[in-house]
């Protein structure tokens, strides 16, 4: 993916470094709202796992 995204990068920077802050930018938030639900649904998230692997 970098070779794509250097393309778009500012001249003088390093398409690295251009492709992971453009990248972070939507995947920490994303990262941030998923372990929120997890966190806020742990229960019923482990008790339905918990009820597929009981299956005799």
């Amino acid at each position: 993916m970098v070779i794509v995204f250097a393309e778009y990068a500012p001249k003088g920077q390093s398409p690295w470094i251009y492709s992971m802050i453009y990248n972070a930018s939507y995947m920490v938030p994303e990262l941030i709202i998923n372990l929120i639900v997890i966190l806020l649904f742990y229960e019923r998230i482990m008790r339905g796992i918990s009820s597929v692997t009981r299956r005799p």
